[in-house]
This record gives structure tokens, C-alpha cells and sequence, in this order.
């Protein structure tokens, strides 16, 4: 199976070369109101002085909300508009350049054999509850691939994998691990690998909204490739 151009617009809109002057400031807000700045995290009077200062170097804010493929938690909509009050310049996520680079590839499994999704360069394969058969794809149009990754690395950014410690990753593929309820986690940038595994009660928040913005995403993959 292949995958055509005819897909190309199921990823969002990414960033171009013109991207905003000025110095940059990373705000993420989490589900349930929890914010991050740079990276790090900051309580939400520290972030809104963050946004005045930046504003006042007339630099910008770059925004990421987490679950980026749900409807908005109002936690994280009341902070943002707190935010959006301050007047700042702001960048949404997705026209951003990423900060860790260039996606290689990702895979991420519900174990014991609920659902697979991984992505690599030039092939894909899912396995979601939704789909009636696994969906594996030998070649993946070059132009629609690159929509593909970039989408996949907005939900890293947004849902913060990459500034979540790994947790077990020497147990990702262990058949111990594999054979009860948990989430695998898998990924990297180029060299930079990041892995983890969960108990499926104890995946952090961030994680099971990564989750879910992927398999949802799969699956409008797989529903625009029906309709070819």
C-alpha cells in the first residue's frame, strides 16, 4: 500500500522560512491549567511577567496548548486568555519551528495488543481498535510524509514528551512489560532517542494526551485513505 499527496491535508498548516524577529519566549499550558515557560516549570504569575517582559523587547510568545487534537480543557482556556490579555505577539505552535529538530521516528503501543502506531522514514504501520485490519504502508509520498512527521512533532511539543525524565526505558520492549496493561512509548531526533513504559493506571497525564492526539490522528490517516 502507498501512500499519495491526496493526504496532504490532513497536517496543519507548518512554519515557513519568514518566522517572527525578535526574542522568543515558549509558553505551554497543560489540561489542567499547569504552565510551562522555556521549558521549565512556572507558576502562572511568573509566566504572565515572562509575557510582559517579553513584549516590552518587542519580542513574541510562541503557545502550546497540550492535547492538541482534543477540545481545549477550560483550565487551560482561562489561563491562555489571561495571556492573550497582556497583548503580546503570538506565534501558534504549529507555524513554529520546532526546537528539537527533525523527527526520525516514533512508536507508541497499548499493551497487551490494544494498539501500534509507528511512524519511520518512508513507512508507517497502525493498528488502532477502530480499524477493521492493520494498516502497513511500504511508501509514503515524500511531500506527505514530511506533513506527517511535522504533525506527529507538534504533539511532542505540545504534550511535552521530549521535557518528561524517561521512565523505564530499558523495559520498553520487554515481554514482561508488553504482556500487561501499559503504554510504550518510543522516539527520536536524529541521535537523541527518548523511550518509556507506564502501567496503564500510572501514565502521567502529558503521555495519555500524546496518546490519544496520535491515535486520533491515525485514524483520520486512515479514513482519508479509504476514501482514495
Amino acid at each position: 500500500m502507498a501512500i499519495d499527496g491526496s493526504l496532504s491535508s490532513l497536517a496543519a498548516s507548518g512554519p515557513t522560512e519568514n518566522q517572527p524577529k525578535g526574542p522568543k519566549l515558549i509558553v505551554k499550558i497543560g489540561l489542567a491549567g499547569d504552565v510551562y515557560v522555556n521549558l521549565r516549570s512556572v507558576s502562572v504569575p511568573e509566566m504572565l511577567e515572562a509575557v510582559r517582559q517579553i513584549k516590552e523587547k518587542d519580542g513574541f510568545v510562541v503557545y502550546y496548548r497540550e492535547a492538541a487534537m482534543q477540545d481545549s480543557a477550560p483550565e487551560a482556556m482561562e489561563i491562555f486568555k489571561r495571556l492573550v490579555e497582556l497583548k503580546p505577539a503570538i506565534q501558534m505552535g504549529n507555524m513554529a519551528q520546532s526546537e528539537w529538530g527533525k523527527l526520525t521516528w516514533v512508536e507508541i503501543e497499548e499493551a497487551p495488543v490494544v494498539s501500534r502506531f509507528f511512524l519511520g522514514r518512508g513507512q508507517m504501520l497502525m493498528s488502532l481498535p477502530r480499524l477493521s485490519e492493520i494498516v502497513i504502508v511500504k511508501k509514503v509520498d515524500h511531500c506527505v510524509a514530511e506533513s506527517i512527521f511535522s504533525k506527529v512533532d507538534l504533539f511532542v511539543r505540545c504534550d511535552r514528551i521530549l521535557e518528561t525524565p524517561m521512565h523505564e526505558p530499558e523495559l520498553c520492549l520487554d515481554p514482561s512489560t508488553q504482556a500487561r496493561p501499559s503504554l510504550h512509548v518510543r522516539l527520536a531526533y536524529g541521535d537523541k532517542g527518548w523511550a518509556s513504559q507506564y502501567e496503564i493506571d500510572d501514565v502521567p497525564s502529558n503521555l495519555r494526551s500524546f496518546h490519544q492526539d496520535v491515535y486520533a490522528f491515525g485514524l483520520k490517516i486512515a479514513e482519508s485513505m479509504r476514501k482514495q
